[in-house]
């Protein structure tokens, strides 16, 4: 008898966890498959975090904080997405005969998808996981540097010089590589609707990974389970 088998039924509406006893996670852990599924996981938590960003921004803070809030949160929700392009067809050798992760690999094609991944790969590459000068050299001659206002903003602040600093002329970087050939008095319009755009992909993404990493952790022995209580010397982390 296995150990899902000797589990009572799972009420969903609880607080419920996938997984594995030691002995099994013992003999698995050292499975490439494994390896490749952790990383999708990995993936799944990430964008999940940054759309709570995107979702969420902060409440009553000043217009300088909350915009560099939803540009930075923009901006890493985009490359997320190309990055999640790249694991998912990248570790499909190990997946493909699960029917979950075709679901998977499908979500990561429409042409929606596409479009948002197309137009953030620049800043994927270039300034948001990793930071090249290219960037600069890329945005120097349109949008905002091509017709910069009487004065140029590098850095702002509230109080000492030290504390809550923006480099607000390094934001206009990534802005641009998105933004900088949309009409000027269409930014704020476009940056609301590609918002928008990345943060569905996303939720769509979401869906499809949770679905493909229960299945494929169940086709590799996982169970599910109610968490236990703290009284029964569980995890405690059910009301």
């Amino acid at each position: 008898m296995s150990a899902e088998d000797i589990q009572p039924p799972v009420d969903w509406s609880k607080s419920w966890e996938i997984g594995w006893t030691r002995e099994a996670f013992n003999k698995l852990k050292d499975d490439p498959v494994f390896h490749a599924l952790l990383t999708v996981g990995r993936l799944r938590n990430m964008v999940r975090f940054t759309q709570g960003l995107v979702v969420f921004p902060p409440q009553n803070v000043p217009a300088t904080t909350s915009r560099r809030h939803i540009l930075n949160s923009f901006f890493l929700m985009n490359a997320l997405l190309v990055e999640a392009e790249r694991v998912v067809d990248g570790n499909g050798n190990h997946f493909h005969r699960n029917p979950k992760y075709l679901e998977l690999a499908a979500a990561v094609r429409t042409p929606k998808f596409r479009e948002v991944v197309t137009r953030s790969r620049p800043v994927r590459h270039w300034a948001v996981f990793h930071f090249f000068s290219k960037a600069v050299e890329e945005v120097v001659g349109r949008g905002y540097f091509s017709d910069p206002p009487e004065f140029v903003t590098f850095l702002s602040g509230h109080g000492k010089k030290d504390f809550d600093i923006q480099c607000d002329l390094a934001e206009e970087v990534p802005f641009q590589l998105i933004l900088g050939q949309v009409d000027p008095e269409r930014i704020e319009e476009t940056l609301r609707a590609w918002l928008g755009e990345a943060s569905t992909a996303a939720t769509d993404l979401i869906r499809a990974l949770d679905v493909f990493l229960a299945s494929m952790a169940t086709e590799l022995g996982a169970f599910e389970r109610q968490v236990p209580s703290a009284d029964t010397g569980g995890s405690g982390r059910d009301a």
